[in-house]
């Protein structure tokens, strides 16, 4: 029999069932586990021996249901529903992996337990996915599958001696042998079918308390009447409710700061305040933070994380393997991981400078050839890495990975920070006793039925799954005496506090927002008898109703900006109907938490700022030193002088200071500058076999004949017996589109460059000296300038001298020949005809011709307007040896436009310039 008793929101909840229960033998069952601590705190406080049981509600529906075989959990749960899924499964919900199916196993679970709970017919779920108004094919079809699969789930589980609390709900089925006299249910706001039909069955008395006024609770149907509103607390409330709104998180933790009062006992009530950005900020002295960390956030994590991708990222071209660059970069960059294969911190950075110069080379891969064949000076640290890597190939099962773990990897050493404050050590090796059970209990006997693919890498995957659910506790310094205590509004259900701080009181968080359920709609839901959106939102508005009325002082925190689409809660705006409110709107004030929070966590000095307004022209300059040109030397490539003319400042910190700015992204696709390369390295081919033709760099041959065979050879041979491109190739869908798409436009661009040579330069037939790219630049003095020798270095992809004494400068470029393009590289052309020819013999300027020619574009371009380089070398460097080195200077958006003639006609007709 089931009796009720009222009680009101003016009293302890707690204390009165405590009281009024203390002379019975009691079951108490409560909602949530810390309204159960209260009361057993309570109960042992006034030193009563009366035997009583103190369990929350899902504690007891536990033991109600007892089974001879193990209840499966967690991931064991989880591998056995991938177990029990048939092909056809599979294919049904486009599953290609056990990982893949992780969250159907967490929707298929929260399913049924719904279902189970609320006692529902497979029928009637049948007849509402059938009734054409509310629903289609797709979900009948869904639900049939999962009936199917629950079946089969469930034969297997017999057969393995297993079983799934989802099959535990009858309630004919219920063992309970409880000699107490009496069932106290303390304030559960919603009974499922299930706990219902319990209730019922027991000849015990019952006696349900609810904290809420009689007239809005169903006594037959167990449940909260939808008219519980604001009004019904109006009367209990001490004052009005003060709500102080801000516009965003700094400036309400900023008000929240502002209203606590530090001597007494406060409790700030928060949604999932871990997460938030200020959880950081505030102190574990003063406020009760949790002292958990995650176990994702350990180096032992990330170092199996960090093994893991090095894993994935192998490319199986032969032996030994290649492995990304990236991912070789990314695991260097972890301390925690490179300490375990080099010990001194000055060889892990020059690890990391040599790996930046191999990206800036356009390396993608490596193998232990690479170091072997170029005798690189840290062979020895990745032949260690790679050898590591190997032995991972071993583990093939979870016990193989444990002896992995136990000869290979030191885990005190790698936890050696966090084990001095944490309990991680024992975590650990508890979290891993718990990660064998799942074969030595029998779940999976061999994971070729689990894994398609590497065994290796979804053991692996699956056990750092395992890790994510773990915590670790560290050990907290000294407290404040008055500690203010954080909790959520889940956590303060039947509990009451002196003075309360509940924050982002905003529309989506309080009442929370609305989100697609599994399979059912909200209407099928409703017709089923299942929990709905508006069965949570009032819950959550009793609980937080409650929550005002039960505490001696309240405030509660919102906020506001339209431009970030956050609204006051619905539930303030009920309050503000009954006038019980009392409502500070500081959302335009401007505070300077931010300033006072960042300054107080940065070194201070007494320098002060510059007067924006009143900035000296040279404050973004670098003073010159005589030491910024050793030995009075300026040696100019192109590049570099490119780069001193557009910005000296940025060249001081390239070139001189030697602080390049270093890109941790590998470039998956083949950059511009390897396409460039490549392209050069196959001119190079087709040079060296003309020469190799004629024994001499003198050939004599027809370039409109044979050209395209030897075209085709060079690139043949290239990416046949080329030992860099294995390690400069992407190895993914761009390796295709390269050999595909782009060589073909490779091969007739550069078989077109000496049709050019043929039909507009008549080198055919014609006896002509070719001189190819040598490997070192030639470097020679240009001028001097107030004692600065300024010199000039580079080479010309080719040059070409005629038997009629015509000399010819050729550089082959990739990409558009925009004219921004051409305007820039026609300097280019003559660093090389000044470096080869004019700084010896000026005379030769009337013989020498120089031609960019663009691959792709197929465009030959001559260099008919040159600069006079002295001049404007001379003005830079004057400038830099008396003002230093400056910030580039803005250009206007026009300069890069290229205007011709035709521009200029149309905007003299249609404009309105004046002639």
């Amino acid at each position: 029999m089931i009796n009720f008793k009222f009680v009101g929101f003016d009293e302890n909840l707690i204390q009165k069932v405590i009281v009024e229960n203390q002379d019975s033998s009691c079951l108490f069952l409560f909602p949530t586990q810390s309204s159960k601590k209260e009361a057993k705190r309570l109960f042992l406080q006034n030193w009563n021996f009366i035997e009583s049981e103190f369990l929350t509600m899902d504690e007891w529906k536990e033991l109600l249901f007892p089974t001879a075989f193990p209840i499966l959990k967690e991931e064991k749960r989880s591998l056995m529903f991938y177990k029990a899924l048939s092909k056809d499964d599979k294919e049904f919900f486009n599953i290609g992996s056990y990982f893949q199916s992780i969250e159907l196993a967490h929707n298929f679970f929260n399913f049924w337990e719904e279902i189970m709970e609320e006692q529902i017919p497979d029928e009637n779920i049948e007849q509402v996915l059938s009734y054409k108004h509310t629903a289609g094919n797709w979900q009948l079809e869904t639900f049939e599958q999962l009936k199917k699969i629950k079946t089969q789930y469930y034969h297997l589980l017999q057969k393995e001696k297993f079983t799934d609390k989802i099959f535990l709900h009858n309630v004919d089925e219920i063992q309970s042998d409880t000699k107490l006299s009496r069932i106290v249910v303390v304030n559960q706001f919603y009974f499922t079918t299930l706990e219902k039909k319990i209730l019922n069955k027991f000849d015990k008395e019952v006696l349900i308390y609810l904290q809420l006024p009689e007239s809005v609770f169903d006594k037959d149907e167990l449940n909260v009447l939808n008219n519980f509103d604001a009004s019904m607390i109006k009367q209990h409330l001490k004052s009005k409710v003060k709500v102080i709104r801000s516009s965003e998180q700094f400036q309400m933790v900023s008000n929240l700061l502002s209203e606590l009062e530090p001597d007494k006992k406060n409790t700030i009530i928060d949604f999932r305040f871990d997460l938030q950005p200020y959880s950081g900020f505030l102190s574990h002295r003063f406020f009760s933070i949790s002292n958990s960390i995650p176990f994702t956030n350990t180096a032992i994590f990330r170092f199996f994380q960090i093994t893991l991708d090095l894993l994935n990222s192998i490319v199986w071209k032969g032996k030994p393997f290649l492995l990304s660059l990236q991912q070789i970069l990314n695991a260097t960059l972890s301390d925690e991981f490179l300490s375990c294969f080099v010990q001194e911190k000055i060889r892990r950075e020059q690890i990391r400078t040599f790996l930046f110069e191999l990206i800036e080379n356009d390396y993608q891969y490596l193998d232990l050839d690479y170091f072997f064949q170029n005798e690189n000076e840290f062979k020895n640290e990745f032949e260690q890495l790679f050898k590591f890597l190997q032995k991972t190939q071993n583990i093939k099962s979870i016990e193989t990975l444990i002896e992995f773990i136990n000869t290979e990897i030191d885990i005190e050493k790698l936890a050696t920070e966090e084990s001095r404050k944490t309990d991680i050590i024992k975590v650990f090796y508890e979290l891993l006793a718990d990660f064998v059970s799942i074969e030595k209990i029998g779940i999976i006997p061999d994971w070729k039925s689990i894994f398609s693919g590497s065994i290796t890498t979804n053991i692996l995957q699956l056990f750092l799954d395992y890790m994510k659910s773990k915590q670790i506790m560290y050990e907290l310094d000294d407290f404040a005496e008055n500690r203010i205590q954080i909790t959520s509004l889940q956590d303060s259900r039947n509990l009451i506090f002196k003075n309360v701080y509940i924050l982002n009181v905003i529309e989506g968080i309080l009442p929370a927002a609305k989100h697609t359920q599994f399979l059912l709609s909200e209407n099928q839901r409703s017709k089923l008898g299942l929990k709905i959106y508006e069965n949570i939102k009032l819950r959550d508005k009793y609980y937080f109703y409650r929550l005002l009325a039960c505490c001696e002082n309240a405030v509660v925190f919102t906020r506001c900006n339209l431009e970030e689409n956050i609204e006051v809660s619905s539930f303030i705006e009920e309050l503000k109907l009954y006038d019980l409110v009392e409502e500070i709107d500081n959302s335009n004030e401007k505070n300077n938490l931010y300033g006072l929070t960042f300054s107080s966590l940065l070194n201070k000095n007494n320098s002060p700022l510059p007067d924006i307004d009143n900035i000296a022209s040279d404050f973004f300059t670098i003073p010159h030193e005589q030491s910024d040109f050793p030995d009075n030397k300026i040696a100019l490539s192109f590049y570099k002088w490119d780069k001193l003319k557009r910005n000296p400042f940025e060249y001081y910190i390239e070139y001189i200071a030697k602080l390049e700015a270093r890109n941790p992204q590998v470039l998956s696709d083949f950059s511009s500058k390897l396409i460039g390369t490549i392209s050069h390295n196959i001119f190079a081919l087709i040079w060296n076999r003309l020469i190799e033709v004629y024994h001499s760099n003198t050939i004599h041959h027809n370039f409109m004949y044979n050209t395209k065979n030897y075209v085709d050879q060079a690139i043949e041979y290239f990416l046949k017996y080329n030992k860099k491109l294995k390690y400069l190739s992407p190895h993914n869908y761009s390796e295709n589109y390269f050999r595909n798409i782009f060589i073909p436009i490779l091969k007739d661009g550069i078989a077109n460059f000496f049709f050019r040579l043929h039909n507009e330069l008549q080198f055919t037939d014609k006896s002509i000296s070719v001189f190819p790219e040598t490997g070192k630049a030639t470097q020679k003095k240009f001028f001097d300038l107030n004692e600065i020798e300024i010199s000039l270095h580079g080479r010309p992809d080719i040059c070409i001298h005629t038997a009629d004494d015509k000399l010819y400068i050729f550089d082959y470029k990739t990409g558009s020949s925009s004219y921004k393009k051409v305007n820039k590289y026609n300097e280019q052309l003559q660093f090389y005809e000044l470096i080869n020819y004019l700084i010896e013999s000026p005379e030769f300027e009337n013989k020498l011709s120089s031609y960019l020619f663009f691959i792709e574009e197929k465009n030959l371009s001559k260099l008919t307007k040159p600069i006079d380089l002295k001049e404007a070398i001379t003005e830079v460097v004057q400038s830099i040896l008396g003002n230093g080195f400056s910030l580039a200077k803005s250009r206007d958006d026009y300069e890069d436009i290229e205007i011709t003639r035709r521009d200029l006609k149309m905007k003299l007709e249609f404009g309105n310039i004046e002639h």
